[in-house]
C-alpha cells in the first residue's frame, strides 16, 4: 500500500496554530500511530511554513536556509519509510501560493505518496474579523476595516470552491471540515477524525491543547494601537519577530484585566462581506457533511456596533482598565528580554502613559 502524505493546509484562523503545536510536541504519540511530523525543522510552534516557502521555489533561487530545510525534510521522509507523513502549513491555502501546489504534487508523486489534503473553512465574516484583530495585534496603526480588507486579500478568497477544484485537478480528494467555536471535541481530535486517523490513537490519548493565538479584546486593541503609534512616531520599524514578541506581552497583560470581545466590522462592513462571500459560502457548504454546514453558515460574531476606535470613546471604567493594561504590558515588555533586540528598555519606558 502507498504511503500517505496528510497535507493540512489550514486555512487561516481555523485553529491551525493549536494543531501545529500539538503535532510538534507529541512525536511519540504520532509515531505510535504510524505518522511522522517534521518537528525538528518547525520547532515547538509546529508550523511547516519554512518548508512550504522553499517547496514552491525554483531550487536555483533557494537561500542556504531553504536548501537546509528541504534537505532535512527529504532525510526525514527517507529515514521513516514505514511511516505516513503529516505536514501542516496554512501557507498553501493563500491565493498567492496556490500555484505551488503543482510542484508539491509532482514531488510527492515522485516519492510514491498518496496525498490526503485536509482543510478547515470558516464563516467568512468571522474569519475576516479574526484576521483583522490579528493584524492589529502585530502593531499596525490603521484601524480602518477597509485598509485591513485590502491587506488580507491574499489570505482570503471569494470562492473557495475554485480552490478545491485545483485540488481535484491534481487528483486529490480533500477532506473539508467547518471551523466553529462550539465543538464537542478539541480541534486536534476533530482534525484526526476528519483525516480518518483517529482510530490509530488509543482512546485515552489527550488531544487537548491551550488556545495558542488568542485575539485581543476591545481594550487590548486600543493599547496595541497606542504603542504602535508611539513606535512609528520615533521612526522605528519592528520586524515580524519583534511584533510577535510584543503581542505575547500584550496578550498576557490583557488577560489580567476585564475586557470584552473586539468587534471590527460595523453594520455596513458586514453587509459588504455577506454580499461578497455569499456564493462562496454556499458552494463550500455543498462539500461539507450535513452536520458541519451550520458551522459555516452561522456567524459567531456578536451583533452590535463596532468597538471603540479611540480611548475618548471609552467609559471611565474601561479607560481605567486601559491604563492598567498599558502599565501591565510595559512591565512585561521590560521583563521579556527577547524583545529588547528590537525595543530597548529605555524605549519601553518612554511609551506614554494613557491619560
Amino acid at each position: 500500500m502507498k504511503r500517505r502524505f496528510y497535507l493540512h493546509v489550514g486555512g487561516h484562523k481555523t485553529g491551525s496554530s493549536a494543531q501545529q503545536v500539538w503535532f510538534a510536541n507529541n512525536g511519540v504519540a504520532l509515531n505510535a500511530a504510524g505518522l511522522v511530523y517534521p518537528a525538528e525543522i518547525t520547532g515547538a510552534h509546529g508550523n511547516c511554513v519554512r518548508i512550504a516557502e522553499a517547496w514552491g521555489k525554483d531550487p536555483n533561487t533557494w537561500s542556504a536556509q531553504n536548501a537546509l530545510n528541504m534537505m532535512q525534510f527529504s532525510e526525514l521522509i527517507e529515514e521513516h519509510p514505514h511511516l505516513d507523513v503529516l505536514f501542516s502549513a496554512e501557507y498553501f491555502s493563500e491565493d498567492s501560493t496556490e500555484r505551488h501546489l503543482t510542484a508539491v504534487a509532482a514531488d510527492l508523486s515522485e516519492y510514491g505518496f498518496e496525498v490526503r489534503p485536509v482543510m478547515y473553512v470558516r464563516n467568512q465574516i468571522d474569519q475576516l474579523s479574526s484576521l483583522y484583530a490579528q493584524r492589529i495585534k502585530l502593531l499596525n496603526t490603521d484601524l480602518s476595516f477597509d485598509c485591513a480588507l485590502r491587506e488580507l486579500t491574499s489570505m482570503q478568497r471569494a470562492d473557495w470552491h475554485r480552490y478545491f477544484e485545483r485540488h481535484s485537478a491534481l487528483g486529490w480528494s480533500t477532506a473539508i471540515g467547518a471551523f466553529g467555536r462550539k465543538r464537542e471535541h478539541s480541534i486536534v481530535e476533530s482534525f484526526f477524525a476528519l483525516a480518518g486517523l483517529k482510530d490509530r490513537f488509543p482512546v485515552e490519548t489527550d488531544f487537548r491543547v491551550d488556545e495558542i493565538n488568542p485575539s485581543l479584546g476591545a481594550i487590548g486593541v486600543l493599547v496595541s494601537l497606542h504603542v504602535a503609534r508611539h513606535i512609528i512616531s520615533r521612526r522605528l520599524s519592528m520586524p515580524h519577530n519583534g511584533n510577535v514578541y510584543f503581542s505575547r506581552c500584550l496578550i498576557a497583560a490583557s488577560a489580567e484585566i476585564e475586557d470584552r470581545r473586539f468587534i471590527g466590522p460595523d453594520k455596513s462592513d458586514r453587509e459588504y462581506i455577506r454580499a461578497r462571500y455569499a456564493s462562496g459560502n454556499q458552494a463550500i457548504a455543498k462539500l461539507l457533511p450535513d452536520d458541519e454546514t451550520a458551522l459555516l453558515l452561522t456567524e459567531q460574531l456578536p451583533e452590535g456596533p463596532a468597538s471603540p476606535r479611540t480611548f475618548a470613546e471609552l467609559s471611565a471604567t474601561d479607560r481605567a482598565r486601559a491604563e492598567a493594561c498599558m502599565e501591565l504590558c510595559r512591565a512585561k515588555l521590560l521583563d521579556y528580554t527577547p524583545i529588547h533586540r528590537f525595543l530597548s528598555p529605555e524605549m519601553i519606558r518612554q511609551i506614554p502613559r494613557i491619560s
